[in-house]
C-alpha cells in the first residue's frame, strides 16, 4: 500500500513544475498580449490614416494567374479602380 501512495504523491508533485512556471510566465505572456493588440490597433489607424482619408478602403493584392486574370482585369478591377490600392504580387520584383 505505502508503495502506491509513493506513486501517487510522484504523480501530484509532477504537475508543481508547470504550474509554477506558468504563474511567472503569465505576466509576460499578458504584457506580450497587450503589445500584440496595441501594435495591431497602431497599424490600423496608421492605415486608415494614410489610405483611408484618400478614400482608399481596399488593399486588393492578386497574382498573374492564367485562370483568373481574364476576370480579374474585366469584372473586378475596373469596380475597385478608385476605391482600392491594387498590388500585382507578380511584378513585385519590379
Amino acid at each position: 500500500m505505502a508503495r502506491n501512495q509513493t506513486r501517487d504523491r510522484g504523480r501530484c508533485l509532477g504537475f508543481v513544475p508547470e504550474v509554477l512556471l506558468f504563474i511567472l510566465l503569465s505576466p509576460l505572456i499578458l504584457v506580450w498580449a497587450l503589445f500584440y493588440v496595441l501594435w495591431g490597433l497602431i497599424l490600423y489607424v496608421a492605415m486608415w490614416l494614410v489610405w483611408g482619408l484618400r478614400g482608399r478602403f481596399v488593399l486588393f493584392v492578386y497574382s498573374d494567374s492564367p485562370i483568373w486574370r481574364e476576370y480579374i482585369e474585366s469584372e473586378i478591377l475596373p469596380r475597385l479602380r478608385d476605391r482600392a490600392l491594387n498590388l500585382y504580387y507578380s511584378a513585385r520584383k519590379s
